[in-house]
């Protein structure tokens, strides 16, 4: 009944942020490729993109988030283009008031691409509180191979002025009270190739015999 009632939350957000973020013509919601669904691994032409994503709530630590979905556009000669959601599986690890942990997956045709945002959310009782926060992290992917893009962490903390809010500020005793209107995330990559792919195999065997190569994330298009 737990699960149930999160994944009907998770589905409800989903369907706002379809109405509400870039107009919701533009919005396609996709399933991970590497999911709990599917044995057989299949590139269908294009390359997969993998990481790993631990998200946690320092300000707030009865609220830890959930990770619904990030959202991707295609970077080419005329813009970005082509706006991509990617809902996630479910949680690979958690740890009570400390962090989730995601295995994250997207398959898509070989060019440049860039993560935009993160979404998602976390409840304690009767209090709902969401996030919606923006990145600008570029990755590139390969015809008919696996590219690991590095391990994201998120922390939310209390914001100093200034600094961008992890969620909106409505409605406000919820967003308030779980730390997303009143805190933001620090973000950081890293390079933890040896044990992601690890978990990878161990969650999702069919990859273990696929090529895998290694271009971790880009933050601002740096180096």
């Amino acid at each position: 009944m737990k699960n149930l009632k999160n994944r009907v939350f998770s589905l409800i957000f989903i369907l706002f942020l379809m109405i509400t973020i870039n107009g919701c013509a533009t919005n396609t919601i996709i399933k991970m490729p590497l999911n709990k669904d599917i044995s057989e691994l299949n590139f269908d032409n294009k390359g997969i993109a993998i990481l790993s994503l631990t998200i946690s709530n320092i300000f707030k630590v009865k609220f830890q988030p959930e990770v619904w979905s990030l959202g991707i556009v295609e970077i080419t000669d005329l813009g970005e283009i082509n706006y991509q959601r990617f809902t996630t599986e479910e949680v690979y690890e958690s740890v009570k008031e400390q962090y989730n942990k995601y295995l994250i997956s997207f398959k898509l045709s070989p060019g440049k691409y860039k993560l935009t945002g993160i979404n998602g959310g976390a409840k304690y009782f009767l209090i709902f509180g969401s996030f919606n926060f923006p990145i600008n992290f570029e990755f590139e992917l390969n015809t008919n191979k696996i590219t690991y893009i590095g391990s994201i962490e998120m922390i939310n903390r209390k914001k100093k002025d200034g600094e961008p809010s992890s969620g909106p500020d409505f409605p406000i005793v919820d967003q308030v009270v779980s730390g997303f209107a009143n805190g933001t995330f620090d973000i950081k990559v890293s390079d933890n190739y040896n044990y992601d792919i690890k978990a990878f195999n161990e969650k999702y065997p069919y990859i273990i015999n696929s090529d895998v190569v290694k271009n971790i994330i880009k933050i601002n298009g740096s180096d």
